[in-house]
């Protein structure tokens, strides 16, 4: 066995944050959090949603066709240097996603 070159860490700050779509079909990005390396950021499309959301990298993206597709519920983890690398659009006005991740990028 080899000693590994990497220490897991348990880390003291963590953020939450709810990206809800104003127009169905315009993207909205998702707030700034910095996020350290290797520590995955958590989309979750939020569990009262009637209808799908998207989330994509860009706002172009989240609107058109090159977006991952979230139901009611659905999560996806991303491992990102920031949260705002994300967009979010919905079929339904006023639906969106949860996000979190630990870090320093908490508020």
């Amino acid at each position: 066995m080899t000693a590994s070159s990497q220490s897991l860490v348990n880390l003291s700050t963590w953020f939450v944050d709810i990206q809800t779509v104003a127009v169905a079909g315009t993207a909205e990005r998702v707030p700034s959090h910095p996020v350290l390396q290797g520590v995955g950021v958590t989309i979750r499309a939020i569990p009262t949603n009637t209808d799908n959301v998207f989330i994509g990298n860009s706002q172009t993206n989240a609107q058109g066709t090159d977006r991952v597709t979230l139901r009611p519920g659905d999560s996806v983890t991303l491992y990102i240097a920031n949260s705002n690398l994300v967009w979010v659009d919905a079929v339904v006005a006023t639906e969106g996603v949860e996000v979190f991740a630990e870090g320093p990028g908490a508020a």
